[in-house]
């Protein structure tokens, strides 16, 4: 059975262990701000809660990036200022074998 992302983010937020503080995300062409926030509100009412450094890798032979970037950072911002993210960064993969 395969896993939506939405689901994975779900499963890392009730399940992952208490003293998780970095997440790397593979961006996928599928991924919208909107699970991004679900998954930060989310995380916001963990307990324990830590921050999180936030990385999504992005292939280098994808085009509709720009778009994400966009639309991520005014969520990201607004959970940074919360103290839901400690770092955050877009990293080009250059393997993009993924």
């Amino acid at each position: 059975m395969l896993l939506s992302e939405k689901e994975i983010l779900e499963v890392i937020v009730k399940h992952s262990p208490k003293n998780l503080h970095e997440l790397k995300l593979c961006y996928t062409h599928y991924m919208k701000s909107g699970l991004l926030i679900s998954f930060l509100t989310r995380w916001a009412n963990r307990i324990p809660q830590k921050s999180l450094s936030l990385m999504i890798l992005i292939p280098t032979y994808e085009s509709s990036t720009l778009g994400l970037v966009d639309e991520s950072m005014e969520v990201v911002e607004k959970y940074i200022k919360l103290g839901i993210i400690k770092e955050f960064k877009f990293i080009k993969d250059e393997s993009e074998d993924f």
